[in-house]
């Protein structure tokens, strides 16, 4: 059986000598040659997405294979016999998908954010599942089971407890507190000494501050601004909302 090299070096000589006429690599010399000659002869581009592709890499290998092993070989081949492989990867220049450079990871070592009214001490929070959530205030409190979506804030004296969830462009500040199972998201905005717990939701452009209360299965959404009171139960509320009780 010969080697990859040799069956490239022979698909180097075929590309010289002729304008791409029938590819004689069979699919027992080498599997990369076979792979890079048929390419050609099927007019399939080299793209590791294209479901053409991917079944001809299927056929060859018998197996699929990922997109970095089908680069990295490939980059390894054309290091091993640059001449040989530059000519094959001029040829195919125009039938090449080049594989996208990893986007740099972001800088999470700053310690610092604008929240509104200048630089203060703040740090990404580190979310359950690992992820970098949003940017959490060093005078705020923020659980390590709860979660902070990257585009939220929270800030102040502001806590997230529990398994609260905070996400979308929602923020959090001033001394109100997220707790239990709570989720706010959308844009909305907790702040003053408003409380949202249990499995209340807070959504929409709604804001809740003052002393208010929500809880239960209750829902503050839409562009509703509650500013005192209580509201819980199965309770929706999507108006403003200036005090009292509302339980339904």
């Amino acid at each position: 059986m010969t080697t990859a090299i040799q069956d490239l070096k022979r698909l180097a000589r075929d590309l010289k000598q002729s304008a791409f006429r029938e590819w004689v690599i069979r699919p027992e010399d080498s599997d990369i040659g076979y792979l890079i000659s048929q390419l050609r002869y099927r007019n399939i581009i080299f793209d590791p997405v294209n479901p053409k592709f991917k079944a001809l890499v299927e056929e060859v290998y018998g197996r699929r294979l990922t997109p970095d092993e089908l680069y990295e070989e490939a980059k390894t081949l054309k290091k091993q016999e640059p001449g040989v492989m530059n000519i094959i990867f001029k040829e195919l220049e125009p039938y090449i998908t080049k594989k996208p450079e990893p986007e740099a990871p972001e800088d999470d070592s700053a310690n610092t954010f604008d929240f509104g009214s200048g630089e203060r001490g703040a740090r990404r929070h580190k979310n359950p599942d690992g992820t970098l959530g949003g940017w959490v205030a060093d005078s705020a409190l923020v659980e390590p089971t709860a979660y902070v979506e990257r585009d939220a804030l929270v800030f102040n004296e502001a806590k997230v407890l529990d398994q609260a969830r905070i996400l979308g462009t929602s923020q959090i500040y001033d001394t109100s507190e997220v707790h239990d199972q709570a989720k706010v998201f959308g844009n909305a905005v907790v702040c003053g000494e408003a409380m949202i717990s249990e499995n209340a939701e807070v959504y929409g452009d709604a804001q809740v501050s003052g002393v208010a209360y929500v809880h239960g299965k209750a829902r503050v959404f839409g562009k509703a601004d509650v500013s005192g009171g209580e509201i819980h139960g199965t309770a929706k509320v999507n108006y403003d909302f200036p005090n009292g009780i509302v339980d339904h």
